[in-house]
């Protein structure tokens, strides 16, 4: 019985939010991301959380949709606020997340090691583009699961494929780092120095959830 009140529960969930979302180009969409502050998942805080592609989901929504997930991320604010980071499949049924959870918060202050090719693992991919959020270009909020996880340093020119190293950028932005006279450094994971040809500096932090 109380699974059956966990899936109608999750369904509405679905419907309510992911069911108005936009499709895209490719028809329906079977898996979003769900960003949700972990205080609210736990039921001590009242928070919303974020739907990548809808917007803002209530709390009561963001638990629903959190029952959903297949894979977690968690990252810490800089402000010290842990955030929970979910790939939703919307055909998934609902299941108890606290040991997975668990497991992506254990993982917040543990630094991978360098991996041996150009191409980030599913892993680090998400660690980077859940740590970002955004787009890193100082004029852009494009949602870093639509953008390109480019090398700071580029990776033939012996930068590591770390967190440290990699960060999102809208594919317009990526081509933007290459042109002449523009310099990107990471001087911490997840802030980059923009020096533009002009000379202009511009340091882009961590979002604030």
């Amino acid at each position: 019985m109380l699974e059956a009140e966990q899936e109608e529960q999750a369904a509405t969930a679905v419907d309510s939010t992911i069911g108005s979302a936009p499709a895209g180009d490719g028809g329906i969409r079977r898996a979003f991301q769900l960003a949700v502050p972990y205080d609210t998942w736990a039921g001590n805080d009242e928070r919303a959380g974020l739907l990548h592609g809808y917007g803002p989901v209530t709390p009561d929504q963001a638990r629903q949709l959190a029952t959903l997930a297949s894979t977690w991320v968690a990252t810490r604010t800089p402000h010290g606020h842990i955030i929970l980071h979910a790939k939703i499949t919307t055909l998934a049924k609902p299941r108890d997340q606290q040991m997975a959870i668990r497991t992506a918060i254990h993982a917040i202050d543990i630094t991978p090691p360098p991996e041996p090719g150009y191409r980030p693992s599913t892993a680090l991919a998400a660690r980077v583009r859940a740590r970002d959020g955004t787009c890193r270009n100082p004029i852009c909020n494009r949602s870093a699961y639509s953008s390109d996880l480019d090398h700071t340093r580029p990776h033939h020119h012996g930068g590591p494929t770390t967190d440290a190293n990699l960060a999102a950028l809208h594919r317009r932005h990526h081509k933007m780092k290459s042109l002449p006279g523009t310099h990107v450094t990471q001087p911490r994971p997840g802030t980059l120095l923009w020096r533009t040809r002009t000379g202009d500096c511009y340091l882009v932090t961590p979002d604030e959830f």
